[in-house]
């Protein structure tokens, strides 16, 4: 076999290789944007708030533990109304603190509002 020939293949293997890594790397991804969707998702209610993500900018506080936000943490709550309005009970916190609230205030007067 000539040294050409040996050249191509070796460069024909290492594409093959290098498409299956490729195919490998892209499906790892998707499982990983699947698992997150579905941590997000889980994450979103907690005692009657639902939480959406947000950028906070400047010094805003946590309403649970009172200690500063950075961008990366913020969550804030804007629940549903049944005209399907949304409804801010105005709390802002830190990730880790939303199981530490108390129930959501709007969720309550809602409550009250439907009886």
């Amino acid at each position: 076999m000539s040294t050409i020939t040996r050249v191509t293949n070796l460069s024909k293997l290492r594409q093959e290789r290098m498409r299956e890594i490729n195919l490998r790397n892209k499906e790892r991804e998707r499982q990983r944007e699947q698992e997150n969707a579905l941590r997000e998702r889980e994450a979103r209610y907690s005692n009657g708030h639902l939480f959406t993500s947000l950028t906070v900018s400047g010094t805003t506080l946590c309403s649970a533990c009172n200690k500063s936000i950075t961008a990366k943490e913020a969550l804030s709550c804007s629940s549903k109304d049944t005209n399907q309005m949304l409804s801010s009970c105005n709390v802002t916190i830190h990730n880790r603190c939303r199981d530490t609230l108390p129930n959501c205030a709007k969720m309550k007067q809602r409550g009250a509002e439907t009886r």
